[in-house]
């Protein structure tokens, strides 16, 4: 198996001296149909991975650790010092995790779904438990948030606590800091993992690479844009999709197109070396597609724009459609039934 993570500069500066064997980790000649047609200049299957690992995957996961520390650090302040101008600080580090955590939506393979990561970083909330929760007199410290489900806790629970109410409460501040503290320690755990290296086989990276793609443009078009626009459901319900008390919807599909970019941009050599036709289509979709986000009248919960919505939905779809046919045909890639996304 291919040790993948920080380690492998070494092995893109050492790519020339042959391959190396998913099954035993030692150097052999790579096979014929692990770079197809791989020309003068083409990297091969090994050193794309390489590539994307060293200048996608393991940034992503440093830049979301940073985040959540930060806002693990923010809400420790608000907590000590209850004031409009630490509250104000928290939700802003609050945004930028989200965001960070929505940057890796496209990737997380590997320690992301072996350690069950979305259940513990951003799993989908009850809120009225939570509400229930903060309203009660149980336990709120790390060791009481940790044993709750993964629908009373995470970013989405800590954004009820921040943005459900000014000022935050004791009770509701004290939740929020164990429950920083918990995602703060996943992400630093996913982030430790891939900068020690992560055994997995080039093939299988590049499986769950393009799945990922598949399943995040699938979570933007038809989990968001598509009920959002009603183009789905035949009810436009933006508000439905932009619950949340920070009514940050759009920039989370953003987020989510930007990990959708970095991957493509990696995979691109092994796409264009089949065609480069297909390269250049879903590249002009996928900018549509974040153009058409960026035309949807902000925030997402209270527009009317139907067909700013509806025009996002199209061309997020022309590019998911894309990625599902051809991109997967291309890379030879099976496509999986469920999302990998670490618990779901």
């Amino acid at each position: 198996m291919r040790r993948l993570g920080a380690i492998l500069v070494v092995s893109l500066a050492c790519a020339a001296c042959g391959g190396e064997d998913d099954s035993t980790g030692t150097t052999a000649e790579p096979e014929a149909s692990e770079s197809p047609n791989n020309g003068a200049g083409t990297p091969s299957r090994d050193d794309v991975v390489a590539t994307i690992v060293a200048d996608v995957i393991v940034p992503g996961y440093v830049r979301m650790d940073a985040a959540t520390a930060a806002l693990r650090t923010a809400i420790d302040d608000l907590c000590a010092q209850p004031a409009d101008a630490q509250l104000a600080t928290a939700q802003q580090a609050w945004r930028e995790a989200r965001q960070a955590w929505s940057a890796t939506r496209a990737y997380r393979l590997g320690p992301a779904t072996d350690r069950r990561s979305m259940s513990k970083i951003d799993f989908t909330i009850d809120p009225a438990k939570i509400i229930d929760l903060l309203a009660g007199t149980d336990p709120v410290d790390v060791t009481a948030i940790g044993s709750l489900g993964s629908d009373q806790r995470g970013l989405g629970g800590i954004e009820l606590a921040l943005f459900g109410s000014a000022p935050v409460d004791p009770r509701s501040c004290e939740y929020a800091a164990s429950a920083s503290e918990l995602v703060a320690a996943a992400a630093t755990a996913l982030a430790d993992d891939w900068a020690a290296g992560v055994e997995m086989g080039t093939q299988v990276v590049i499986e769950d690479l393009v799945n990922g793609v598949v399943f995040a443009l699938a979570d933007v078009a038809d989990m968001r844009l598509g009920p959002a626009s009603g183009s789905t459901t035949g009810r436009a319900a933006p508000a439905e999709i932009d619950a949340g008390p920070a009514q940050s919807a759009l920039d989370d599909m953003v987020a989510v197109l930007d990990s959708v970019d970095a991957v493509v941009g990696g995979l691109e050599p092994l796409v264009s070396e089949q065609s480069v036709e297909t390269t250049d289509r879903l590249a002009t979709q996928l900018d549509k597609a974040r153009t058409n986000i960026g035309l949807i009248p902000a925030p997402l919960a209270t527009t009317t724009d139907e067909d700013a919505m509806t025009n996002a939905y199209r061309s997020t779809t022309a590019a998911l459609l894309l990625a599902r046919t051809e991109v997967a045909s291309l890379l030879g890639v099976t496509l999986t039934l469920g999302d990998a996304d670490g618990d779901s």
